[in-house]
This record gives C-alpha cells, structure tokens and sequence, in this order.
C-alpha cells in the first residue's frame, strides 16, 4: 500500500493522465505539448507526477493548488 507522499509523487503516464482527466490518449498527448502542462519527457516518453497533475487541474479550475493531493 502507498503513503499519501508515494502517491503525491507517483509518475503517470499518458494513459494514466487521459483516465484521471477521463479524455482520450490522444487528448492527452495534445495536452501534453502544452508548454504549460507538467509533463516531462523519461527516455523519449512523456510522464507527469500526480501532484503536478492535480496542480494543473486546480489551477485551470481557479482552485487552491494543493486541491486533491490530500
């Protein structure tokens, strides 16, 4: 089982990022060359913790940053 901070920092993959915003893969590669959008690149693949994630959401939606990694 995860900790809370385990959690925080768990690193999604594209597939992952397109079930938690519940849009389409590819939806989320598009997302995912928004230069505004936390995604990263590990060895040619695109990844994103679920903080920043959940960062960008709150973000967008005008709600605290820390919305959702609790």
């Amino acid at each position: 089982e995860q900790t809370m901070n385990e959690t925080k920092n768990e690193v999604l993959t594209v597939h992952d990022i397109g079930e938690v915003l519940r849009v389409s893969t590819s939806t989320a590669y598009r997302l995912c060359r928004d230069a505004e959008f936390p995604a990263f690149r590990v060895g040619g693949q695109i990844r994103v913790t679920r903080k920043d994630l959940y960062a960008w959401i709150a973000q967008r939606l005008g709600f605290p940053t820390d919305w959702g990694s609790s």
